[in-house]
């Protein structure tokens, strides 16, 4: 994650998990605390055996602004390919009051 130095910031601290990494910070803009998270969860391939991704922990932090790769397909991100971790992380994000700003745009070649 990369910050202008003149912004001002302050890192939160999440909850630790074995297989998600997470970085957090909190900025101030017009009085009101946004909270910028990034997240990575790696491919299904390399998770634990019955591993289940969810987001729905930064998706209740109040005024989120959450990035990441979160290695999943769903058209709801333009991607030509669905799989089940995909859905999953839909409905999360459907459930959350979040939505996408994607543009139909791949992020990898397929």
């Amino acid at each position: 994650m990369l910050i202008h130095h003149s912004i001002s910031y302050t890192i939160k601290n999440l909850p630790p998990t074995s297989t998600t990494e997470s970085q957090a910070i909190t900025i101030g803009a017009n009085g009101t605390d946004i909270n910028i998270i990034n997240i990575y969860i790696p491919p299904q391939s390399v998770c634990p055996f019955g591993f289940s991704a969810s987001i729905s922990q930064y998706l209740a932090i109040p005024n989120v602004v959450l990035l990441g790769d979160v290695n999943a397909h769903d058209a709801l991100w333009y991607s030509s390919l669905e799989d089940s971790r995909g859905e999953s992380l839909v409905n999360e994000i459907e459930n959350s009051g979040c939505g996408t700003l994607n543009l139909d745009i791949p992020t990898r070649l397929p």
